[in-house]
């Protein structure tokens, strides 16, 4: 047999050969930067790849440590909080979803009683502070545990008491700071006043001063805490026959006049009303229903 017949028999054997490491190192490479982590991966570790921080590996050597797949709340900074907050929301389903917005309204409302007067900043983190790194399963689960603790207090009468000295103190001050800014929109838009029953953009929203950019005169929607479902906590209505559970201010945007809504009983419960008073009747700061 010739030397060129040798070669060429020798040839593909070698060429096989020297391939097979080069597509293992492809293999790997697809593994590290794709965005779901390959099958062998899943089955060689106890837990998948973290998926929502550029899949970070935790670990010294050969012995590795893999996160939760599950996204999870980034409480570093009010921004990222609501990246990562949305980012949660999309990767449930919508009973989910749901449940997971009650649970953050719920927490929310719940400090703003608390600490109405705090600033902003200060604001937030109390609220959400807590919340880094979860996921939201174990929102969900947090806030149903705290609820059914605080369903039977140690004293029923004081704590109720309590709670609606709290609850008026907060609705008073959401109030305050609310009229604040729609008569700051007012100034600002020479005349005219934010359209809330709409949207809470024109408040929420980056507002042009003389033509310059400048920001939000707020960056949350005012919440009622008396409304008693979270998810219409911040509802406004300017239809005097829409007033009811599910809505949280009324809004006359001809005069930028704005109230909350309560039931009455809650109303009287609270002291936000004096003398004689009716189901439907309306102060300067309230508005009620039966």
């Amino acid at each position: 047999m010739s030397a060129y017949s040798r070669f060429t028999e020798v040839l593909p054997l070698a060429v096989l050969l020297a391939g097979c490491p080069l597509i293992g190192l492809i293999g790997c490479a697809d593994s590290l930067y794709s965005e779901e982590p390959s099958a062998t991966s899943e089955a060689e570790n106890d837990a998948p790849v973290r998926s929502d921080h550029d899949h970070a590996i935790t670990g010294t050597g050969t012995s590795l440590t893999f996160a939760s797949a599950a996204p999870r709340l980034d409480a570093s900074s009010f921004d990222a909080f609501q990246i990562s907050r949305d980012k949660v929301a999309r990767s449930l389903d919508a009973e989910q979803r749901a449940a997971f917005k009650n649970a953050l309204d719920r927490i929310m409302m719940m400090q703003y009683q608390i600490d109405p007067d705090l600033s902003f900043d200060e604001q937030w983190r109390k609220q959400f502070g807590h919340l880094d790194g979860m996921t939201a399963e174990e929102v969900i689960e947090r806030m149903s545990s705290g609820q059914s603790e605080s369903t039977q207090p140690p004293d029923t009468e004081h704590h109720a008491e309590r709670d609606a000295d709290a609850m008026r103190v907060a609705l008073l001050s959401a109030l305050e700071g609310l009229r604040k800014d729609i008569a700051r929109y007012h100034e600002l838009r020479e005349g005219e006043y934010p359209d809330l029953a709409r949207s809470w953009s024109d408040l929420t929203s980056p507002i042009a001063v003389d033509g310059i950019p400048a920001g939000p005169l707020r960056r949350l929607p005012a919440v009622n805490p008396f409304t008693e479902a979270p998810q219409f906590a911040s509802t406004v209505t300017d239809d005097r026959s829409e007033v009811g559970p599910e809505t949280a201010w009324f809004y006359d945007r001809a005069t930028g006049t704005i109230k909350a809504v309560v039931w009455y009983d809650d109303a009287m419960r609270s002291d936000l009303v004096v003398g004689k008073f009716m189901a439907g009747d309306s102060t300067e700061d309230i508005i009620t229903y039966e």
